[in-house]
């Protein structure tokens, strides 16, 4: 029961974003070392930088998820509390309407979202237990993008430290790797029809698999 709600709350959108953002990382000094652009005086030194770098930069997406969140939702509110201030009830309105802009809200017919605002601005300001939970929300996800980002980099070093030859470690922790990341697309699709999973699988490894060439030959 308690795996459930944690998976629940996962974010597909931002497991997805972080995993490739992970694998990227990983796959990067990998091919790096392949193609011999970069030369590591051992495989050892080739992990510790996989997992320095996925580190580094999992711990700072953390603080810019978690600010991010945070600041957007104080802008929220001082925008509430700046509509709600108003004597004019369609001043009030126009204020709120763009709001609905990224939420399931904006499916909704012109007329319905004019209903949604008239009982919102009607409503009474929710109690501030309720908004700290708003913020444990924000830092869950903060947290899962650390952990998912640092998960990638396992198929990576279980390959390079698995295999004794240093050419097949480092084809096959590319290998693995691809395969997590079409995994992944296909665990966290939009829909649960088969077609969609695969579709969701391939496009997120491939697209992974041509950023990672980019950065590798960049210097990314």
């Amino acid at each position: 029961m308690a795996r459930e709600g944690i998976l629940s709350r996962l974010d597909p959108e931002l497991v997805i974003q972080e995993a490739m953002y992970g694998f990227i990382m990983a796959l990067t000094l990998v091919t790096t070392a392949q193609l011999g652009i970069f030369t590591y005086a051992s495989r050892y030194d080739l992990i510790l930088a996989i997992i320095g770098m996925d580190f580094v930069w999992g711990a700072i997406d953390m603080y810019i998820f978690y600010r991010g969140d945070v600041m957007a939702y104080h802008r929220r509110l001082k925008k509430y509390s700046e509509a709600v201030a108003l004597e004019s009830d369609t001043a009030k309105k126009d204020m709120l309407r763009d709001e609905f802009h990224g939420t399931m809200f904006e499916f909704a017919d012109d007329l319905s979202r004019d209903k949604i605002l008239d009982t919102f601005l009607s409503a009474d300001f929710t109690d501030f237990e309720n908004l700290s939970r708003s913020k444990r929300h924000y830092l869950f996800n903060a947290i899962t993008a650390f952990f998912v980002t640092m998960l990638t980099v396992v198929p990576s070093i279980v390959a390079l430290w698995f295999f004794e030859d240093y050419t097949t470690a480092l084809f096959c922790s590319s290998v693995v790797s691809a395969f997590a990341l079409f995994f992944t697309g296909y665990l966290m699709a939009p829909d649960t029809t088969l077609k969609v999973r695969v579709t969701t699988g391939l496009v997120t490894a491939g697209i992974a698999l041509l950023f990672t060439i980019f950065a590798a030959y960049f210097g990314g």
